[in-house]
């Protein structure tokens, strides 16, 4: 049986493993009305349930393997953040998000998400403009002009999103 920690960073995936046909509608309202009844609703139903279900027990250790298959890659990039507290992963998840591209080891790109993960929320903002010239040196190094506007609206997106996940309005997509 899965200790509680696991559990907790792959209660969605299982949620839409379990319920492979009706996905879209979990997608949709179902993730919502589970944290509508409080943070620890569908977390309290699959430890149930796992305590009482063999074959639930199976599909958890299947959705955990995947989990730990998928995160061992050892890249470091998050495909899907459980947690986007910290501005360099957020930027990091959001790109990889978009453009569907991971860095390679060539690419200043982990360097930068770390420095950013340093400054905070507070020092990105201050460093917006050094953060604008890395994402538009990163897709002139790939081929792509990325103008001034574009990069300001990855950069609004991420901050959209931070918000979202702030008042509880989180993209419940787990890792494709």
């Amino acid at each position: 049986m899965l200790a509680d920690e696991q559990l907790e960073k792959i209660m969605y995936a299982l949620t839409l493993a379990d319920r492979q046909q009706r996905r879209s509608l979990w997608l949709e309202r179902g993730f919502k009305k589970m944290h509508a009844r409080g943070r620890s609703a569908l977390f309290n139903y699959w430890k149930k349930r796992l305590s009482e279900d063999s074959d639930a027990q199976e599909l958890a250790e299947q959705v955990w393997d995947q989990y730990v298959e998928r995160h061992a890659t050892g890249d470091g990039m998050l495909l899907k953040p459980g947690s986007l507290a910290r501005p360099g992963d957020l930027l990091a998840w959001m790109i990889h998000r978009v453009t569907g591209v991971t860095p390679g080891p060539a690419c200043s790109c982990r360097s930068r998400q770390r420095q950013m993960n340093e400054w905070g929320w507070l020092g990105c903002l201050r460093n917006r403009a050094t953060i604008l010239a890395w994402i538009g040196d990163e897709a002139g190094k790939r081929g792509h002009h990325l103008g001034r506007a574009a990069a300001i609206d990855l950069i609004r997106a991420a901050f959209q999103e931070r918000k979202a996940q702030r008042q509880g309005r989180v993209d419940t997509l787990p890792p494709a």
